[in-house]
C-alpha cells in the first residue's frame, strides 16, 4: 500500500496529524487493525514536515503543562470569604484572624457548641477560698459539696445516655464578674427573675431620668419593667456573646457554668398557669392563644358542661402526653414544643458540663452561694425577689391541680419527663398519693 501526498497544502495537516496513530496500527507487526505488513510511505515536501512538527510539539508542551498543574496547583495570591476577594500580601496576619471570625470560618477544632467532659464540679475546687473570711468560707465549701453531688448524679444519668450531642444553646456570657458566669435559661424556671438580676448587676437604668422619683420598691419595679426598656434582648446587649467560636469555647470553659431546675411537675404546672389561662399570654409568636383552642377542641368532649375559654390543667397535660410521647431527640421537642421543653433538650445537659446546679426549692442557699463565690454585690441584698409569682407558687398550688390528674396520666407525664427527673434526682413520690384515683 503506497499513499503519495506531492505537495499537500497546509490545511491538510490536521488531517495528517490524525493518520499517524492510523497508519502505525496499519504497519505494526501483528497488529489488531488488521495490517498486511505492507510498508506505508507518506511523501511531503520539507515546509510539511516542519508545520507538523511544529504542531505535534505545540500538542506534547500542552499536555505536559496540563498534567504538571493538576498534580502542583499553583497557590493563589487571594482568597475569596463569602464573595469577597481578598489579596492575601495585603492582608495582615491580625486582619486575617478577624476577617475569618468576622465570616464565621472556624479554624479546625474550633467546634461549636463544644461537648465539655463532665467532672463533678471539679473547677468549682480550683476556686481559691482562702480570701473569703471564716463563716463564708465555711459555707462555700459545705455548698461546693452539694453542687459537687449534683454534678455526679448528672454525670452517673448521662453515662446512662452515650449518645448525647452538643446543642446550641441560647446562654447568656457573663465575663464582667470573677470568676465568669455561663448561664443557660430554662422558661418558667425563674428566667425572668433572673434576667431582671443581671439587669441590675449591669446597673441598668440606674440613671434613667424618665423613671419617676417614687419610693424605692416601686421604682425598682419600673427601673426592670418593659416600659422602660427592660427586655431579655437588652439583656443580651449588656453581655454580649464572645465574637468567634475558639472564644465562646475558651469562656464557657473558665467559667461558673450555671443551670437553674425545679421539679418538672411544677415546671408544667407552672406554665399551664402563665400560657393556658391568660387570654394574651407573651409572648406573641408562639402563638400559645392558638393552642388553648386547639386543646380544647381536642380534648373537651361536646357534651361537656365546661364552658371556660381556657383548656383545664387535665386537658393541657394530655396534650403534652399525646405530642411528645416517642419523642427521644432534641430536634424533636426543640420544634414541636415551647417554653416547657426538657432541661436535657434545651440546654445539653450531658455535653456542658454545669458545675452549678440551681434548684427553686432551694434556691436562698443556692443563690447565695453564687453571689458569694462571685462576688454579685448587687444581688447581696435583694432576697426573694421574684416575678410572676404575684399570687400563691406553683409549688404550692401544685396539690389543688395534680388532684385532677388520673394515676395513668401522671406516670404518662413522667415518662415524658423523665431524663429531667433522673438527671436532677427528682421523683414523683409526693404525687401519685394526690392522683383522684389513687384511693379506688
Amino acid at each position: 500500500m503506497r499513499c503519495l501526498y506531492e505537495r499537500c497544502s497546509r490545511a491538510v495537516v490536521p488531517i495528517l496529524l490524525l493518520l499517524f496513530p492510523l497508519c502505525y496500527l496499519l504497519t505494526r507487526d501483528g497488529g489488531g487493525g488488521g495490517g498486511d505488513g505492507q510498508q506505508l510511505t507518506l511523501v511531503l515536501t520539507e515546509s510539511e514536515v516542519n508545520s507538523i512538527l511544529a504542531a505535534k510539539n505545540a500538542t506534547l508542551a500542552s499536555f505536559v503543562s496540563s498534567t504538571t498543574t493538576t498534580r502542583k496547583p499553583k497557590t493563589l495570591d487571594f482568597v475569596v470569604i463569602k464573595n469577597k476577594v481578598y489579596r492575601k500580601s495585603e492582608v495582615s496576619k491580625e486582619e486575617w484572624k478577624r476577617l475569618r471570625e468576622k465570616d464565621g470560618i472556624k479554624k479546625v477544632g474550633d467546634k461549636w457548641p463544644p461537648r465539655l467532659e463532665l467532672s463533678d464540679a471539679a473547677d468549682l475546687f480550683r476556686i481559691d477560698l482562702s480570701g473569703f473570711p471564716p463563716e463564708e468560707r465555711e459555707f462555700l465549701e459545705a455548698r461546693r459539696e452539694v453542687m459537687a453531688r449534683r454534678a455526679r448524679q448528672i454525670r452517673i444519668q448521662c453515662k446512662a445516655h452515650p449518645k448525647q450531642t452538643p446543642i446550641s444553646s441560647h446562654l447568656l456570657f457573663d465575663q464582667k464578674h470573677t470568676p465568669n458566669i455561663v448561664w443557660c435559661p430554662n422558661y418558667k424556671v425563674a428566667s425572668t427573675t433572673w434576667m431582671v438580676k443581671f439587669l441590675k448587676l449591669a446597673h441598668f437604668n440606674d440613671d434613667n431620668p424618665a423613671i419617676p422619683e417614687v419610693p424605692d420598691a416601686e421604682k425598682n419595679l419600673l427601673k426592670y419593667s418593659p416600659k422602660y426598656g427592660a427586655r431579655h434582648g437588652v439583656v443580651y446587649d449588656l453581655y454580649p456573646t464572645p465574637a468567634s467560636a475558639k472564644e465562646k469555647v475558651e469562656v464557657l470553659k473558665r467559667s461558673i457554668r450555671l443551670i437553674i431546675v425545679r421539679h418538672p411537675f411544677t415546671r408544667v404546672l407552672s406554665a399551664y398557669r402563665d400560657k393556658m389561662i391568660k387570654e394574651h399570654p407573651l409572648p406573641p409568636k408562639f402563638k400559645f392563644r392558638e393552642l388553648q383552642k386547639k386543646i380544647i377542641e381536642q380534648y373537651r368532649p361536646k357534651n361537656s358542661n365546661n364552658t371556660s375559654p381556657f383548656p383545664t390543667f387535665p386537658e393541657f397535660v394530655q396534650h403534652i402526653i399525646d405530642l411528645t410521647t416517642g419523642f427521644t431527640t432534641t430536634k424533636e421537642w426543640r420544634q414541636k414544643v415551647r417554653c416547657w421543653t426538657p432541661y436535657w433538650a434545651q440546654c445539653g445537659v450531658c455535653t456542658t458540663d454545669y458545675n452549678l446546679v440551681m434548684k427553686l426549692e432551694t434556691m436562698t442557699e443556692d443563690e447565695r452561694f453564687l453571689v458569694t463565690l462571685a462576688n454579685l454585690t448587687e444581688l447581696k441584698k435583694s432576697g426573694g425577689e421574684w416575678r410572676h409569682l404575684q399570687n400563691v407558687s406553683s409549688a404550692t398550688a401544685a396539690p389543688l391541680y395534680y388532684r385532677q390528674l388520673t394515676t395513668s396520666q401522671m406516670l404518662d407525664l413522667h415518662r415524658s419527663y423523665k431524663k429531667d427527673f433522673d438527671l436532677f434526682n427528682y421523683t414523683i413520690d409526693d404525687y401519685l398519693p394526690l392522683a383522684k384515683d389513687a384511693h379506688h
